[in-house]
């Protein structure tokens, strides 16, 4: 797995079977078509479920056999039990809709379905989250976080009101390694730059071959000279994590823009960052056909390791960017990005307060640019605005949010996961914050 990712929904999730995207249409009825298959599927999750038959769509039975869908139904009710109540989260058609399934072991997990718009309404889309304790109290969230091994950090912070205000903390001013997070503070400088008009969000980028990195995402791969606008280019870089648009943009805006906008977005240690790391650097560092190439690094102080960046590590060809298929922590603690936890809520604060109002207009693509990936599920009729950026590595995980709950209130929420010697459980870390981030949508 390449390091640096964001997308935690593709990881977290337990089953996602999709044969076509659902097409939501006019508002369903509990007694439709869509609601009877969600009772039907609500009936599968039994010791020995029944075979799936004329339930499912063919070309979806062709992706998911029918032994294997026993199977997941079978392991669901292992793990939460048989379901006792299905709530609908989300009313978007006459053929597909989003649930909430409570269990009989007190728990619960999303699910989505999508059948067909005609009959016979067979089901083409299915999809679950992971379950989770509806019983779980933040106390409770927090004890599961201190067991993990590693270190690890928790934010929550109320935003609305006179001041923010700690609703929950884990060592919330420990700096750790935060991997692709650091994506935050290059929007930041973009929100400001946009806002001064510097660096206009239409502004056309032409992808460089010298400034082409790894995955996550997919612009290394686009011929170079290929034109993108800078709202293009930080929509890849925070919805799926794309390394290549991040080096790019932070060569138009320069090292020393995103540096300082740190300390302006509220991170109390920026130092830890300078020089600030393109991720095609990092992988350059930590590859393990060139340990020379660390040790040169390391070595140096803030301004020889600039140098250091700016003269020997630029000459290097992207082909030459190899053996970096890491398995195991690699210098999380000497070369990545770091912030704490409470850093990267202020810096979300920051995000929400200057991409509010009119006087604001110029910086307010950011904010959308953040609420294209939530990074989990979660209750949508709660939260009108999920904004989200996470990243990592082998020993390194942040997730961070910017949320905004239906009656106003708006909320932070950082947890970082950092182990030198193991790698990190990304669906034990997510499974965790979900459930947290459920309990803020009633919480005072």
């Amino acid at each position: 797995m390449r390091v640096l990712r964001c997308a935690v929904t593709a990881i977290v999730l337990l089953v996602a079977l999709t044969v076509s995207a659902a097409r939501p249409t006019a508002a369903q009825t509990d007694a439709g078509p869509l609601a009877r298959r969600v009772r039907e599927i609500a009936a599968r999750f039994v010791a020995e479920p029944a075979a799936p038959d004329t339930l499912f769509h063919p070309d979806f039975l062709a992706q998911i056999p029918a032994a294997q869908l026993t199977g997941i139904f079978r392991q669901f009710h292992a793990q939460a039990g048989a379901v006792v109540r299905t709530v609908e989260t989300s009313s978007r058609g006459t053929d597909y809709g989003e649930y909430r399934f409570e269990t009989e072991k007190g728990m619960s997990f999303p699910a989505k379905v999508g059948i067909e718009s005609g009959a016979p309404y067979r089901i083409h889309l299915l999809w679950f989250g992971p379950p989770q304790s509806a019983t779980q109290s933040p106390d409770e969230i927090i004890g599961k976080l201190k067991a993990l091994h590693g270190r690890t950090s928790l934010a929550v912070i109320r935003l609305d009101g006179a001041a923010p205000r700690l609703l929950h903390g884990l060592d919330p001013g420990a700096p750790l390694a935060i991997g692709s997070t650091f994506k935050l503070y290059v929007l930041g400088a973009l929100a400001q730059e946009a806002a001064t008009g510097r660096v206009p969000w239409e502004r056309v980028v032409r992808i460089e071959e010298g400034l082409k990195s790894l995955p996550s995402g997919v612009l290394q791969s686009w011929p170079a000279g290929t034109p993108l606008t800078v709202q293009a280019l930080a929509s890849e870089m925070i919805s799926i994590s794309d390394n290549t648009a991040s080096d790019h943009l932070l060569h138009l805006l320069g090292r020393p823009v995103v540096e300082a906008v740190q300390k302006t977005m509220g991170h109390a240690t920026p130092e830890r960052n300078v020089p600030f790391l393109a991720t095609r650097e990092l992988f350059q560092l930590k590859t393990k056909d060139h340990p020379e190439r660390m040790s040169a690094y390391l070595a140096r102080d803030a301004a020889g390791r600039r140098a250091y960046l700016d003269d020997s590590l630029s000459r290097v060809a992207r082909p030459e960017i190899t053996g970096f298929e890491l398995r195991t922590p690699a210098a999380i603690d000497r070369i990545e990005w770091f912030a704490s936890t409470a850093d990267l809520c202020r810096a979300m604060d920051w995000l929400r307060a200057r991409t509010e109002g009119e006087a604001n207009r110029r910086a307010a693509p950011a904010r959308a640019i953040l609420a294209i990936n939530p990074g989990v599920e979660l209750d949508r009729k709660a939260w009108t605005y999920v904004g989200y950026k996470g990243g990592g590595e082998p020993g390194v995980l942040n997730m961070t949010w910017l949320l905004g709950r239906r009656d106003g209130a708006w909320f932070a929420v950082s947890a970082s996961w950092n182990d030198e010697a193991k790698t990190v459980d990304t669906a034990e870390l997510a499974t965790l914050m979900q459930s947290l981030v459920g309990l803020l949508a009633t919480a005072d």
